[in-house]
């Protein structure tokens, strides 16, 4: 899919030389057109990276469509660098996840009221939890696995979490943990893993079990670095939106999310 970056607004010359010689003279942006299975991020994502790009000029817009012209020269001397971010996180349910041993279990403690449980000395050696082949833009991220262990005292390795691409077979960043890595036992902890992506790429995101302790595990979650989280606020515009971004001189930013009267919206 060779020009599948351009559902996060990123065009390289690669994709520019492409739409070229298709002879693409224009590219619509639409946000009603947006859903979530094409980013995990929101439309205005893709947005500001398409508005930056050199390969394109914004020639109309009306709320919620963009057109964009492809340009016959793309301005000099510009590299193309993707620093788009986003104050919005995206959280996977590790026990919706496939896995490979272990099973689902109720546990009070976890974010939605189960876990993805690996038993020690009965559970075969392998992933409590791998996926979802998400692809990510280009950018700089922090991602943190939500883990309990059921020794806090064994210096053994009990899990093995892990940041993949290309069905596993390239480890992108990793962290073993032991026992001792969890500052008490039977109580949820945070392990952050760093990682870069240079380009958009399809994410999995596994936990394997050692089989040296009980091992429960709650979700993954995924934000940008530079991004304070949470947030001390968030401009509405900037998510998911249900209504009508306007121009408003009292926003804070000059825009705000409106909804008439008389309409009825499902969250969720």
């Amino acid at each position: 899919f060779p020009l599948y970056n351009l559902d996060f607004g990123e065009i390289r010359e690669k994709q520019y030389e492409l739409l070229k010689s298709l002879n693409v003279k224009y590219i619509t942006l639409h946000e009603d057109a947006f859903p979530y299975k094409v980013s995990p991020y929101p439309c205005r994502f893709t947005f500001k990276n398409l508005r930056a790009s050199k390969y394109l000029k914004l020639v109309a817009s009306e709320y919620p469509v963009w057109l964009f012209e492809v340009v016959d020269t793309p301005v000099a001397n510009s590299s193309d660098i993707f620093q788009q971010t986003s104050t919005m996180g995206v959280v996977y349910e590790v026990e919706r996840l496939p896995y490979k041993t272990g099973s689902r279990v109720d546990d009070p403690q976890a974010s939605e009221g189960t876990a993805a449980f690996g038993k020690a000395n009965r559970d075969d050696k392998d992933y409590l939890f791998f996926g979802p082949y998400r692809t990510f833009p280009t950018g700089k991220y922090n991602v943190i696995f939500r883990l309990k262990a059921g020794d806090s005292t064994t210096h053994a390795e009990v899990a093995k979490i892990d940041i993949s691409t290309g069905r596993g077979r390239t480890v992108l960043s990793e962290r073993a943990l032991r026992g001792t890595d969890f500052s008490a036992a039977n109580r949820y902890q945070d392990f952050l893993i760093p990682v870069d992506l240079n380009e958009p790429t399809r994410l999995e995101f596994r936990a394997y079990f050692c089989g040296n302790a009980d091992l429960w595990a709650d979700y993954v979650y995924i934000c940008f670095r530079d991004q304070e989280d949470p947030a001390k606020s968030y401009e509405a515009e900037e998510l998911f939106p249900i209504g009508l971004v306007k121009s408003d001189p009292d926003a804070s930013s000059g825009e705000a999310l409106f909804v008439g009267g008389g309409k009825e919206f499902e969250f969720g």
